[in-house]
């Protein structure tokens, strides 16, 4: 199995996200224990990342598709654009920011082909639910 490395990055130019990395240190073991191991080891996965960003409108899912849907990821990278432009972060709770979080990884992952995974990317999404409940 190959280590693969969930983040998410929000750039030092976007408004700050003060405790982001606290919900990327509790989610990405999650991600690793759960979903590593369900993902198609012949594409060399390296990171997959949600890329928070202020300066789109919408998640970029279509650009998403379109550079990853059963293609191979260059450089073992897998990246969407999440807008965070009308999300007030701060007055945000930890089950909002967790949920918000966790359903634009659910998203991400919903984006992908088949071929991502090992089995189906049915297991990947039943877990995410388990996980919004």
């Amino acid at each position: 199995m190959r280590n693969v490395m969930f983040t998410i990055f929000s750039p030092n130019s976007v408004r700050k996200l003060t405790d982001l990395y606290l919900y990327n240190l509790k989610l990405e073991p999650l991600l690793v224990k759960n979903v590593q191991g369900l993902l198609n080891n012949n594409l060399k996965i390296k990171k997959i990342m949600l890329f928070l960003s202020a300066d789109i409108d919408s998640d970029n899912v279509n650009g998403f598709v379109q550079n990853f849907y059963n293609k191979k990821p260059i450089l073992g990278i897998i990246s969407m654009d999440i807008s965070i432009k009308d999300l007030n972060w701060d007055i945000l709770n930890e089950s909002q920011k967790t949920s918000f979080l966790i359903g634009k990884w659910r998203l991400l992952f919903s984006s992908l082909s088949e071929n991502y995974f090992s089995n189906s990317k049915t297991e990947v999404l039943k877990y995410f639910n388990t996980l919004i409940e």
